[in-house]
């Protein structure tokens, strides 16, 4: 059997663990790594030429057209001292010019030569450099006078004497100077010759090496898909011919090892249902059998009951005239709380109206104590300006003075009937809460009231429809009579169907231990439950079954309900 996918995950990630997607994702990243790689290397490597031949162009070709240069100025100085010393005394002046000229035009060469070097000045540009100078100091001290002179022999003379050596010098050290140029240029072409060997090989190994993990990557990838989906279909015709003991070796995470799990899965679950469904055609024909002889006893049991419905629709009729009587008090009780109830609304509403009165008085008796304290204040006033008139404000100021007690008076009163009023406002208050506590209560008494009314019209409702059940029942217990027999028939046609259920399933293959046919003394199941525990119990049974596990390592004898014994004696 394969590792399961919990022992994958302890032993560490696998490569087939991948979903295929990621798999050809990385089968493209290896290739497009590889391919990169080629090109960039062979990019570096046609870089690297290119240098090369920039600089055998900049350096070494450059350089020897240079020198070439070099020694066309040279030998253009030397032509023109000759015209020099040619020359008639009326064109020295130019072909002096002309001298001047070819000297400052073979140090400007010389000097662009030297600026381009990229290694230090060695002995044959010092041998140039230093016969070049005494050229120029020979020219300079003896042939430019001699030439100013006229005195062509002796210019002829010195030539030959001093300036041949050293023109022989400068051509030694310019031919020189290209040799190295040469071999420089020789040596860089060589350079490169051995970097393209050394490129060649490199992208050779490359490609191979790219084409080797190519082929590995897609070999391991095509082994990672071709060979679960063959052992897939093996397993699937297996099924095809009812072979349900077959199981794939799943071996990763991916979208195959995942469909492999599904379909094991799938193989386990139908392996328990035909382990289940043989299991119930046994239990299936057992029952079939038990009910043929339960429907014997039904037809006594139909005769017995009969004479029992009688006994017990007398005894509801007259429970329906006792339901009746309680049903009418109850509507008469109902009356008498509603209109209780009405009235101890309308005495709420009549104390509330009274505690809004006696706050109104109050507001109002409020008035009148500010108008009684202003009055006094007048007749205050009054006294005063009474008393500066002297003796005719006399009879004025007893008139304000009697003013004032009166309004003293007045305010007392005010004060007394306000205190009055409050106090008759919080009685009133007290007398509205104790109503508005008792409607709740009367309000609930006639609810009550109500529902127990509509529970006795229920309950009479009730019993007239159980008199009518009853009177059916015994009409039922007439039919069950006849249809005890008509069951002893479908119970023998359901035993013949349930052995072709049972050579049907034998198509199948689950790779368990035989199956025993079911045989011995059916235990009665327990009154009341017509044996339901028993199935519900053989269902659960029948989920736990494993096809690798023996059916009697795992197996219950199921009971098979007693039928006879689910009828009550009256």
């Amino acid at each position: 059997m394969a590792e399961t996918a919990g022992s994958r995950h302890r032993n560490g990630f696998s490569f087939r663990d991948l979903p295929i997607a990621w798999k050809l994702r990385g089968l493209a990243l290896i290739s497009g790594l590889l391919l990169l790689t080629v090109g960039i290397v062979g990019i570096v490597q046609l870089g690297h030429t290119q240098d090369r031949l920039r600089q055998l162009y900049n350096s070494n070709l450059h350089d020897v057209r240079t020198l070439g240069e070099v020694r066309a100025g040279y030998k253009q100085v030397r032509i023109e001292m000759r015209k020099l010393a040619m020359s008639a005394a009326a064109d020295r002046a130019a072909a002096n010019r002309s001298v001047d000229a070819a000297f400052g035009g073979l140090d400007q060469t010389w000097a662009t030569f030297a600026e381009s070097r990229t290694v230090a000045a060695g002995s044959r540009e010092q041998a140039f450099q230093s016969a070049w100078a005494s050229y120029k100091t020979i020219a300079n001290e003896k042939l430019k006078p001699a030439a100013a002179a006229g005195d062509f022999e002796a210019y002829s003379r010195i030539s030959a004497a001093e300036v041949d050596p050293v023109s022989e010098a400068i051509d030694q050290a310019v031919d020189g100077l290209v040799a190295d140029e040469d071999a420089q240029a020789k040596a860089s072409l060589d350079a490169s010759a051995s970097a393209y060997d050394t490129a060649r090989t490199v992208l050779i190994a490359l490609v191979v090496l790219a084409l080797v993990l190519t082929l590995v990557v897609v070999q391991l990838i095509t082994r990672a898909i071709s060979r679960p989906l063959r052992e897939t279909v093996d397993v699937l015709t297996g099924l095809a011919d009812g072979r349900l003991d077959q199981r794939l070796a799943v071996r990763g995470q991916d979208e195959v090892g995942r469909m492999g799990e599904a379909l094991n899965r799938a193989m386990n679950r139908l392996s328990e249902t035909v382990g289940t469904v043989v299991d119930s055609a046994a239990q299936l024909n057992m029952a079939s059998n038990q009910i043929s002889g339960a429907s014997q006893s039904l037809s006594q049991a139909a005769t017995e009951q009969a004479a029992s419905v009688e006994e017990t629709t007398t005894s509801v009729q007259e429970m329906t005239a006792g339901i009746s009587q309680n049903s009418e008090n109850a509507i008469a009780t109902e009356g008498i709380a509603t209109k209780a109830a009405a009235e101890a609304h309308e005495g709420g509403d009549a104390v509330q109206r009274t505690v809004a009165a006696m706050k109104e008085i109050t507001s109002k008796i409020g008035i009148i104590d500010d108008i009684a304290f202003q009055t006094n204040m007048l007749a205050l006033n009054a006294t005063i300006e009474a008393a500066r008139a002297g003796e005719h404000g006399k009879g004025f100021a007893v008139v304000a003075t009697e003013v004032g007690k009166l309004a003293e008076r007045s305010q007392v009163a005010a004060q007394e009937i306000s205190e009055l009023a409050a106090g008759s406002v919080q009685t009133a208050e007290r007398a509205g809460e104790l109503l508005n506590t008792i409607i709740p209560s009367i309000t609930r008494t006639s609810d009550l009231v109500q529902e127990i009314a509509a529970a006795s019209g229920e309950q009479s409702t009730g019993v007239r429809q159980i008199n009518v059940a009853m009177t059916q029942i015994g009409k039922v217990t007439e039919q069950t009579a006849s249809s005890s027999e008509e069951l002893a028939a479908t119970a023998e046609q359901m035993s013949a169907q349930t052995a072709q259920l049972k050579q049907l399933m034998d198509f199948f293959v689950t790779g368990a231990a035989a199956r025993p046919v079911v045989t011995g003394t059916v235990q009665p199941a327990a009154r009341g439950g017509w044996g339901n525990e028993s199935y519900q119990r053989a269902g659960r049974d029948a989920a736990r079954y494993n096809e690798n596990t023996p059916v009697t390592a795992h197996r219950r004898e199921v009971a098979v309900p007693d039928l006879e014994s689910k009828f009550e004696r009256f």
